[in-house]
């Protein structure tokens, strides 16, 4: 629900709006809403370069879990 798809972050009071930005749907939907609306909350270049750092940290994590390979059945 912090994702802001139904309501501005700006209406968030300042701690839920911190909390809100950790969250990487924000990004996304901000994204979409600036490519369909022509306005967004955050900046659509912050936006972007978010999207494509917790891109980077997932791969990463993902990368690290297949080389642990622990749970991995064969």
């Amino acid at each position: 629900y912090l994702g802001g798809v139904f309501y501005s972050i700006d209406m968030l009071n300042d701690f839920w709006q911190t909390v809100s930005q950790l969250n990487p749907m924000l990004y996304v939907v901000n994204v979409f809403r600036y490519g369909i609306l022509g306005f967004s909350d955050v900046n659509v270049n912050q936006a972007l370069f978010a999207i494509f750092i917790f891109t980077l940290l997932t791969i990463g994590y993902c990368l690290f879990l297949l080389k642990r390979g622990k749970g991995l059945t064969q």
